[in-house]
C-alpha cells in the first residue's frame, strides 16, 4: 500500500469520525443516549474495516489468488452485527432508566 493510498484511507476514515459526528452532535443536542463520541468511534470504526478489507482484497488478488480466499462482504456483515448490539444496548438502557 503506497503513501498516496494510505493517505486517501485516513481521509475516508476520518471523513467518516466527522460525518458521524455530526450525527452525534444532533443526537447530544436532543438529549439522546448515543452522543457524540459514540456516533464518531462507531462511524470511524465502521469505516476502518471497510477500507482494510478493501486492501486486504486489493493485495490477496494481485499475489497468490488460488491461495487465499477473502470476501470483503463478511467484514461488512460484522460491523453491522457490531453496530446492532450497541443498538440494542442502548434500547435495554433505555427501558430501564
Amino acid at each position: 500500500m503506497s503513501f498516496a493510498q494510505q493517505l486517501i484511507a485516513l481521509g475516508e476514515i476520518l471523513l467518516a469520525a466527522l460525518l458521524g459526528g455530526v450525527i452525534g452532535l444532533e443526537r447530544e443536542l436532543a438529549d439522546k443516549p448515543a452522543g457524540l463520541r459514540t456516533h464518531m468511534l462507531v462511524s470511524a470504526s465502521a469505516a476502518l474495516l471497510v477500507v482494510l478489507g478493501n486492501n486486504l482484497v486489493l493485495e490477496a488478488s494481485q499475489g497468490q489468488s488460488q491461495l487465499v480466499r477473502t470476501d470483503p462482504v463478511r467484514i461488512i456483515e460484522a460491523v453491522i452485527v457490531g453496530i446492532s448490539f450497541l443498538g440494542a444496548g442502548t434500547i435495554i438502557r433505555r427501558e430501564r432508566g
